[in-house]
């Protein structure tokens, strides 16, 4: 009787040491691209986020600061904040006035603004409301946030004059830090290309106009994931007078 013949059974052969290291090193070289491109793009998304972010905050106080201004009947740039501390003098200034309590003359910069509105635009009428914007620092280099105060004028004050109306409504040196925030992202003056001393923000054109002239940054690093976003603006508003 003859034997049914089998075939002969092949051996599986594995994979080699060798083939096993390649396989890895080329899997994890392309892990790490890809890895590596998905951080990236987070981080482009990540800070296109961050400026859209800024330039909107940019967009909302110049856009407030300028319809404020508008509206306003006069203005009076002031040193900064420390200027209205109860002993102010906005309508004792004269054309070469630099004190710290009296409004700045032409050329002049500062870290605050007093609006005054009036319901006559001759300015012979009551004063019927009172605004100021103000950088909460006394240090020209440092950013720091923009707070904004608005008052309006009880009827029973309304006779009072200007300077009455700020020194006994308008204290910034006791209670700046209880005022709203306008802006909360660093603002500074622009830094000069010819490398001198940087400016406050708001600069007195010929005492008919505020130029606005400032920097404005987003907290974080130069490195790491959470990047400092910056962009500077500058503009000039008349009140209408």
């Amino acid at each position: 009787m003859n034997r049914p013949i089998h075939p002969r059974t092949r051996r599986r052969r594995g994979f080699t040491l060798l083939e096993i290291m390649v396989a890895t090193t080329i899997a994890t070289v392309a892990l790490s691209v890809g890895v590596g491109a998905l951080i990236s793009s987070s981080r482009m998304v990540y800070d296109s986020s961050r400026r859209l972010e800024l330039n909107s905050k940019i967009r909302m106080f110049t856009d407030r600061f300028a319809k404020d201004t508008i509206d306003a009947n006069a203005y009076f740039v002031m040193t900064s904040y420390a200027s209205l501390d109860g002993s102010a003098d906005l309508i004792g200034a004269d054309e070469d006035s630099a004190e710290i309590n009296k409004p700045l003359a032409s050329g002049l910069s500062g870290d605050c603004v007093v609006l005054e509105y009036r319901d006559d635009p001759d300015r012979r009428s009551a004063i019927t409301r009172l605004r100021v914007y103000f950088r909460d620092t006394l240090d020209v280099d440092a950013g720091a946030p923009i707070r904004y105060l608005e008052l309006a004028i009880p009827e029973a004050d309304q006779t009072l004059s200007l300077n009455e109306l700020v020194n006994d409504h308008v204290n910034l040196s006791d209670n700046r830090g209880s005022h709203p925030t306008l802006v909360s992202y660093n603002v500074s003056g622009i830094i000069p290309s010819d490398g001198s001393e940087v400016k406050p923000i708001f600069f007195n054109h010929n005492d008919r106009a505020v130029s606005v002239n400032f920097r404005m940054e987003t907290e974080g690093t130069d490195n790491g994931p959470a990047r400092r976003s910056a962009s500077a603006y500058n503009f000039t508003i008349s009140p209408r007078r």
